[in-house]
């Protein structure tokens, strides 16, 4: 009889560790495929979420880009040239008639003119193109 009691609670123990080791697999399987999902989630929205975007181009929204100038100088003779403008103050460089190029730096009077000054302190009207 004794031999049967210890036969037996050999094999409930055996019966035991082999349920209790394959439990805990089974939770390490639930684990890891609920973060391959949510990983999968993860990439998708993120893939949904580029794609909805559309962005225009419009010189009100880009405060700093390149612009085409024609004026005159407190002379009177024709000027012309690119100044790169961020928001009201910009930096460029404008050509005279005889080709020489003269550094400015431009500040904004209203929506198409900018008055600009070079390194002598003369001054130039100016009109965007």
């Amino acid at each position: 009889m004794r031999t049967k009691m210890n036969s037996l609670s050999k094999f409930i123990i055996i019966g035991l560790l082999i349920n209790s080791s394959s439990c805990s697999n089974d939770d390490k399987q639930n684990l890891i495929s609920k973060k391959e999902t949510t990983e999968k989630q993860k990439i998708k929205t993120s893939n949904i979420y580029k794609s909805n975007y559309f962005y225009y181009y419009s010189p009100r929204n880009n405060k700093k880009y390149d612009h085409q100038f024609t004026g005159t100088n407190e002379n009177g003779e024709q000027v012309n040239g690119i100044i790169n403008l961020e928001n009201e103050v910009g930096i460029g460089i404008l050509k005279e008639k005889n080709n020489n190029e003269i550094e400015i730096i431009s500040e904004d009077i209203n929506y198409k003119e900018i008055i600009a000054t070079d390194i002598n302190g003369l001054k130039y009207k100016l009109k965007i193109d």
